[in-house]
């Protein structure tokens, strides 16, 4: 179970971190913990993160996960650049939605199945 919570707190950390190197202010963070899941919601305000860079990282966050080597990945986490630990993150977390909610608030969900 703690290991569970220190990778919730890995992906916060690595997300949170690129949204800041790519202009992001004013972030919300929201944990929930389900009986079946994780649910990370990030919201940010402030930023003019293009469509195209939103598309990347939707397309990588959405990556296949990778149960057996899990234990792995996630100790990388915290070792490079934020946009290189994407990739990580991605095989970390089972599904993620982002959007923007209005001309300047982009928000990202992220789903983690329990283990």
């Amino acid at each position: 179970m703690r290991k569970e919570k220190d990778k919730i707190n890995a992906i916060i950390l690595e997300v949170t971190n690129l949204l800041l190197e790519l202009g992001g202010k004013d972030i919300c963070i929201h944990e929930e913990e389900k009986e079946d899941k994780y649910i990370i919601k990030m919201s940010i305000s402030h930023t003019d993160i293009s469509n195209e860079i939103i598309e990347k990282l939707n397309k990588t966050l959405n990556s296949d996960n990778v149960g057996e080597v899990e234990g792995y990945y996630w100790e990388l986490l915290g070792k490079g650049r934020s946009r290189d630990n994407l990739y990580i993150i991605g095989s970390l977390i089972d599904k993620a939605e982002i959007r923007y909610l209005n001309d300047d608030e982009l928000e990202i969900i992220m789903h983690r199945e329990k283990r």
